[in-house]
């Protein structure tokens, strides 16, 4: 995508960046929907939830990897949130995002974990698919509605995030 010339290059919206790091400093503390699950999910909820979490992870580290292969730059910026760690967040946990995929865990007031998904014009989806059914993560996922201009609301997500959430993945072709 010829927007993204280097993570580093790209225009801030230095308004929001502004807020951003307000909200990720802020002293104030919401009640977590993950506390909330650990505390009263059923019994059945609490011994799922950490899996779906644990297989996501390992899910992002194989997708990582996948996106080493691409040789185009641009194909291999992946912003990187943990959600979980964020004050003012009740739902969200962890989320990746690149120029063609999407991939987020929350936690829901019911105290169920979801992981949600979106491909736009992704090389990698086939190999992608695989991988979230071979970590069972199919039963627990849903692919997002498409974004109506992903292209769009990547440069955005890159103009709004701190550089430090923005990684330009190694080639290894």
């Amino acid at each position: 995508m010829d927007f993204i010339k280097h993570p580093m290059e790209n225009k801030k919206d230095f308004v929001s960046l502004k807020q951003i790091e307000e909200r990720l400093s802020s002293t104030k503390r919401v009640y977590k929907n993950t506390t909330r699950a650990n505390k009263y999910g059923t019994d059945t909820q609490r011994g799922i939830n950490p899996s779906i979490e644990f297989n996501y992870h390992s899910a992002v580290k194989r997708i990582k990897e996948l996106f080493t292969i691409l040789p185009n730059k641009c194909d291999r910026v992946m912003v990187i949130l943990d959600q979980k760690q964020e004050p003012l967040n009740a739902s969200d946990l962890y989320c990746i995002v690149t120029s063609t995929f999407f991939f987020h865990i929350q936690c829901d007031v019911l105290n169920n974990y979801k992981v949600e998904y979106l491909f736009y014009r992704c090389p990698l989806e086939e190999q992608i698919m695989k991988i979230i059914g071979e970590e069972l993560l199919k039963s627990y996922s849903t692919e997002k509605v498409q974004q109506d201009d992903f292209p769009a609301f990547f440069k955005r997500v890159l103009s709004v995030q701190p550089e430090r959430f923005i990684h330009l993945l190694d080639y290894k072709p």
